[in-house]
């Protein structure tokens, strides 16, 4: 291939990027904001969450008018599969008619209100009740079968609209799960090397590399600090720097670079993991548990 042929074929390459939500709201008290943010997409709204985090985190909604307001629908299933979200899109079509969506969860939930939201056409907000995932974040959702098992990724063309990061509700979860946060935030900076080996990398995916090896050089920095404040019960600021990594950091090194840091090798060594013990419940392990270990036998 000449010069010639081989600037035209960069020319002609295409670029559609989903780089972020909207807006991105995490302080102490982010949901009492929210009811701000709701006033430009409308008044009414579904509620998406699991009925067992829902009770658990009760105290951080429960004076929340607009989740008063809303109509919740609790999932029913494990995993973000198509038969859950074709049944929530159901009822949502049922309630006669609504504005918006909003989620809170992990990345389960996150991804099945996703997918509800975009085939709905309505704006979404997010709000994670963990740092384990960018599930946030992210236009992607990770798809199962109906026995849990890894099917594909969906590579939706709009992000969440609005991410709402409330640091406190997020620590409650524990350190396990920031813990596998940062395993699954690690995997974006080493998959995307092994992504790029022996290939040619483009401005965004320079970029997305340098924001992933930014923020696995801040995990191994300052990670330990934050679990430990973490198990502690502290919101320090390497807590709240560590949720900025795994849900903001994480998820804009996949936006910026076009989701071309793809998962890869440590991605399938976790599936693979999930696919044969999760089923039969051999194994109680979060996703970026599983992760870790991909890495490790990568």
């Amino acid at each position: 291939m000449n010069e010639r042929e081989s600037l035209d074929d960069y020319l002609g390459s295409f670029l559609d990027l989903n780089v972020a939500p909207a807006r991105i709201i995490q302080k102490e008290g982010a949901l009492d904001e929210v009811a701000e943010c709701l006033m430009t997409v409308g008044d009414d709204f579904i509620f998406i969450c699991g009925r067992k985090l829902f009770e658990k985190t009760h105290k951080f909604f429960r004076n929340l008018s607009y989740i008063k307001e809303a109509r919740i629908i609790f999932t029913e299933s494990d995993s973000c599969n198509y038969a859950e979200t074709e049944r929530i899109y159901a009822l949502a079509e049922k309630t006669g008619g609504f504005d918006g969506v909003i989620a809170a969860g992990g990345g389960t939930v996150l991804d099945t209100a996703k997918i509800v939201a975009y085939n709905c056409r309505k704006p979404l907000i997010t709000i994670p009740t963990s740092a384990a995932t960018c599930a946030a974040f992210t236009s992607l959702a990770v798809v199962y079968d109906g026995d849990s098992v890894f099917s594909h990724y969906d590579y939706l063309n709009k992000n969440p609209d609005i991410c709402v990061i409330e640091p406190r509700m997020i620590m409650e979860a524990g350190p396990r799960l920031l813990a596998a946060g940062f395993a699954d935030s690690a995997a974006k900076y080493i998959e995307g090397v092994w992504s790029y080996s022996g290939k040619s990398k483009d401005f965004y995916s320079e970029h997305g590399l340098a924001v992933a090896h930014n923020l696995t050089n801040e995990i191994l920095s300052s990670g330990a600090r934050a679990l430990s404040d973490t198990a502690a019960g502290n919101l320090t600021s390497e807590v709240f720097d560590a949720i900025s990594y795994n849900i903001i950091a994480s998820g804009l090194s996949s936006g910026i670079s076009g989701m071309k840091i793809y998962p890869n090798i440590a991605h399938s060594i976790s599936n693979g993991v999930t696919a044969v013990f999760s089923r039969e419940n051999y194994l109680d392990i979060y996703h970026g548990e599983a992760i870790s270990l991909g890495l490790a036998v990568g």
